[in-house]
């Protein structure tokens, strides 16, 4: 699927106006950047995990979630967690079933990304914008980051969102 049909898909699955941010971060491809680094997660989950930011699975939650190992999102995620927008899912090799993904909070302006995690079900707070994620995701091509290992890299701390408290947050 290419980034413009996506994108239509995305904006109405979620019967949203998707943010300029968010269509340029699609359009421009500037996700395949991303995608190809191995990701590591703060806190609760961490570890290297390849992300996917453009996939047609994102276009829709509740096969998201059962891809995933969420067999029974379609409650939970429309009675408390509608106002999320799926931002890329993620694998491991090791981890078959992750029960969760990436979202978007379509209520703030900024655009915040924080990790939708079944086992709650609740999310975290994994950073205040797009911009602020992107920034902080390990380059595998820079030998530094390569040298150390996973825990070193994921020593941040998750905090639980709460809509409009971000005074502990610290990324």
């Amino acid at each position: 699927m290419d980034e413009k049909t996506f994108l239509i898909k995305m904006a109405k699955s979620y019967n949203i106006t998707l943010p300029s941010r968010y269509v340029q971060f699609i359009t421009e491809k500037e996700y395949e950047k991303y995608e190809e680094n191995q990701a590591v997660f703060t806190g609760y989950l961490s570890g290297l995990y390849h992300l996917h930011f453009a996939d047609e699975l994102l276009t829709d939650v509740i096969n998201l979630g059962i891809a995933q190992g969420i067999k029974d999102i379609k409650e939970s995620w429309t009675k408390e967690f509608n106002t999320y927008i799926p931002l890329a899912y993620f694998e491991h090799p090791e981890v078959p079933e992750p029960k969760g993904f990436l979202v978007w909070d379509s209520s703030e302006e900024m655009m915040p990304v924080l990790l939708f995690d079944f086992e709650g079900p609740k999310v975290y707070a994994v950073a205040d914008s797009l911009d602020q994620f992107l920034q902080h995701l390990p380059d595998i091509h820079n030998k530094e980051q390569k040298s150390r290992n996973a825990s070193e890299l994921a020593d941040r701390k998750f905090e639980f969102w709460k809509k409009g408290d971000r005074k502990n947050f610290n990324y």
